[in-house]
């Protein structure tokens, strides 16, 4: 949907709405034939209730290994850098980055010239590594260990603009203890409150006021990444989750053997 809202063009508007419904019908339809279905948040299991019966529906939120990702306090963030982790053959990343270098980060440059930007993901087509011709850009493509680049970041930044579900990126900047500036959309779903464990943006203009904000004030990237990293360990810690998934398992192997006795 977001998309939709994003393309210029009339036709392939009423291409990409097609298909959306197309894939919303398989969706539906398979999801129709199982016993129950997860989501991933609220918002979703509030949408499907209009389409299948709510007792098929359990929210078990996506996770991650904040210990993978704790930096335990003993790396020094590069001074001005900001990174943003996806995989390219994710057509969100790639719009985000295009925002992201087209409307905001010129401003950010204006007032903090030596903010370097890292574009870490792997696939970047053509015009993403272009992006890289900028002399305060870096796209590295793949790299073995993204916690390097969570390490380097001062700011994670999350400018998206299309896409559905929890993001990834996200809980992985919170379990890393770094400051993340995020669209409304990037954060849909998920404990995100702004000034406390992120900084929420509206527009480019906005994003880029907070990015500048956390830029010019170490103590308050400490600060907002270590709530950050509170907030995954206390909701999205991938242990707790997994026992949620392991009863959801349980509750429902048991459901199906009672019914067949």
């Amino acid at each position: 949907y977001n998309f939709l809202k994003l393309e210029r063009n009339p036709l392939l508007k009423v291409g990409k709405f097609y298909n959306s419904l197309q894939t919303f019908y398989r969706e539906v339809e398979m999801c129709r034939k199982v016993n129950q279905v997860i989501c991933v948040t609220e918002d979703d299991r509030n949408y499907l209730q209009g389409y299948i019966e709510k007792e098929k529906l359990t929210v078990v939120n996506t996770g991650v290994d904040t210990e993978y990702f704790n930096n335990n306090d003993s790396y020094f963030p590069e001074e001005g850098s900001l990174v943003f982790v996806g995989a390219f053959r994710h057509q969100p990343n790639v719009d985000a980055m295009f925002y992201f270098c087209r409307e905001i980060f010129p401003l950010i440059l204006k007032e903090q010239p030596q903010t370097h930007l890292y574009i870490v993901g792997s696939t970047p087509p053509d015009r993403v590594c272009q992006l890289g011709s900028h002399s305060r850009v870096t796209v590295t493509g793949y790299v073995k260990d993204i916690r390097d680049f969570y390490r380097k970041g001062q700011i994670v930044i999350v400018p998206l603009r299309a896409g559905v579900g929890i993001r990834g990126k996200i809980l992985e900047g919170w379990a890393s203890g770094t400051a993340i500036v995020s669209t409304p959309l990037a954060c849909q779903g998920l404990r995100a409150i702004h000034g406390e464990n992120i900084l929420i943006a509206e527009d480019a203009q906005e994003f880029a006021l907070w990015t500048l904000a956390l830029l010019r004030d170490s103590s308050f990237c400490h600060r907002l990444g270590q709530a950050g990293r509170q907030t995954a360990r206390q909701y999205y810690d991938w242990k707790d989750i997994g026992k949620q998934m392991i009863e959801l398992y349980e509750r429902t192997a048991l459901k199906n053997t009672n019914s067949i006795n």
